[in-house]
């Protein structure tokens, strides 16, 4: 083998791995849209872990839905700061977190409200609902 089929070989080596490297590239650009999905519903079966490990507290969180009073900001007179009062509020909080995180990442349809390029937040949901 002379000094030219050598470098030759190299040459066609080195093409042969960038042509693989593109093509795992490409293969793998498909795929990369699906990662936020499957985080996101790793985060849901954290919930459902969560309401298997710990029955009362989602007890407690399903007897407080029809509540319209403030729960967690009312007075420590009104809504004692038990045990029960600090997991019920990070269990929601976590609710709300996971949920807010959806929102994020979810694609509107062209023209409804949240399909502009810019990230649309808990905030300007509220904003556009008109509640806070």
């Amino acid at each position: 083998m002379t000094q030219i089929e050598a470098t030759l070989l190299g040459v066609m080596i080195a093409t042969i791995a960038l042509m693989i490297g593109l093509l795992t590239y490409l293969l793998s650009r498909g795929l990369l849209p699906l990662t936020p999905s499957g985080k996101l519903w790793d985060r849901v079966y954290e919930l459902d872990k969560l309401v298997l490990a710990y029955p009362d507290v989602f007890v407690r969180f399903m007897q407080e839905c029809p509540r319209t009073a403030p729960f967690f900001y009312a007075d420590p007179s009104v809504v004692p700061r038990t045990r029960d009062f600090y997991q019920l509020k990070a269990f929601v909080y976590f609710h709300l977190n996971v949920f807010e995180e959806i929102f994020r990442r979810r694609r509107a349809p062209a023209g409804s409200p949240g399909s502009s390029s810019e990230a649309t937040g808990t905030a300007t949901f509220f904003a556009r609902c008109g509640t806070r």
